[in-house]
């Protein structure tokens, strides 16, 4: 999509850098230009009117003026805020780690829609505060598919038969589960039969649906070893936003 001089689009703010003495430079992940970059003059100055607008994890709409290199923000209006994340430490660190991983699986200005409400619903339905941790589950596999990079659940991703219920082993190099025949030749983790069952079901159905659910923390566990070393093998490397992630959590253990 082909941007005019002056424009206006509903942004989700997912990255921000400082730049000179009170600019910033912000990545907005938007539906329709994909992940775009904007130059907030002055924004970190105490009197700025834009600064409440454009702050990480608003979503809000955005009034830009293009330019050579990047586009100058000029104007911002905040449609959801998401102030129950904000307050909690916890729900804060997952917003983060959705957003992180949101800006690395968006190639800059390309659209790609079903990215920008996967992560808009997830801060939705993280600041609702049902079932957190299953909602950052349902983010991460959807946002392989969306990327992608969908993995395969429902035959060995290496021989293409169907897997049998016994125990199984994901493998991000082959493009998800193998069976015990082609563990032999390629890299896995085990797997149980009542994980690879939920992976599907987190796969194949709704935001809501996946709220009903009830696991246990065995099943928990073994999900984020899967999906985590997918995303990983995918970025070639650690979001930064697990390590707060994960400090909070051993924090209150």
């Amino acid at each position: 999509m082909t941007k005019p001089h002056d424009f206006k689009t509903k942004a989700i703010i997912v990255r921000k850098t400082k730049c000179g003495e009170a600019d910033r430079i912000l990545s907005l992940l938007t539906p329709d230009l994909g992940l775009i970059q904007g130059f907030a003059k002055s924004v970190r100055k105490t009197k700025s009117k834009l600064s409440g607008h454009l702050e990480l994890l608003c979503y809000s709409e955005v009034s830009l003026a293009r330019g050579k290199a990047i586009d100058t923000i000029t104007g911002s209006q905040t449609i959801q805020s998401f102030l129950n994340i904000r307050n909690s430490l916890q729900l804060s660190a997952m917003a983060f780690y959705a957003c992180e991983l949101a800006y690395h699986f968006s190639p800059e200005e390309a659209a790609n829609p079903a990215m920008f409400q996967l992560l808009l619903s997830t801060l939705e339905e993280l600041d609702n505060g049902s079932q957190p941790e299953l909602c950052l589950k349902y983010f991460e596999i959807n946002l392989l598919a969306s990327s992608g990079y969908k993995p395969e659940l429902r035959e060995c991703a290496n021989c293409h038969k169907k897997l049998q219920a016994t125990i199984n082993y994901y493998s991000p190099e082959s493009g998800g589960v193998i069976c015990p025949n082609c563990r032999n030749t390629q890299i896995g983790m085990p797997v149980s039969v009542n994980t690879v069952k939920v992976l599907r079901y987190i796969q194949e159905n709704s935001f809501s649906s996946i709220c009903r659910l009830k696991i246990n923390r065995e099943i928990l566990s073994e999900l984020e070893l899967a999906i985590r070393a997918n995303i990983r093998f995918v970025l070639e490397k650690e979001p930064k936003a697990l390590f707060w992630l994960d400090s909070l959590r051993l924090a209150d253990l």
